[in-house]
């Protein structure tokens, strides 16, 4: 179930990767100190690059304990950079509107840190049971 779990999530950490961009294109020239949209197209690749690694134990419906391995520590480096990037994007020095503004920035934050942390939890237990 979780090979299948994940494998659900990777597109929409794709769209939402895809989406990030859109708006970092959007506001490039009133923010300039956001992301730039360079940085989210290089997260989207790479997440798209796991994906397609791993289809493949879908396909087969089988752990790999390399291919698991790979993912791990590329999706781990994913997780890490997106978040630093959302918490700089919209960090409450950046200009917010408002506090309640601020407060959905804050709950968004909290809701894609436990989206990551499910997706890296799920091919943690992978890895441990492909062993």
């Amino acid at each position: 179930m979780l090979l299948l779990d994940v494998y659900e999530m990777l597109p929409e950490l794709k769209q939402k990767c895809l989406d990030y961009a859109a708006i970092a294109r959007l506001l490039a020239s009133v923010r300039t100190e956001m992301t730039p949209v360079e940085e989210w197209a290089r997260l989207y690749w790479i997440i798209d690059e796991c994906e397609r690694d791993y289809e493949q134990m879908v396909m087969q419906f089988r752990l790999e304990r390399k291919i698991l391995f790979l993912i791990y520590h590329k999706m781990l480096a994913v997780k890490t950079t997106w978040l630093d990037y959302l918490a700089n994007d919209f960090s409450k020095h950046a200009g917010s509107v408002c506090e309640e503004t601020n407060e959905k920035e804050t709950s968004a934050l909290e809701e894609e840190t436990n989206l990551w942390n499910t997706i890296m939890t799920n091919i943690k237990k992978m890895l441990v049971a492909s062993h």
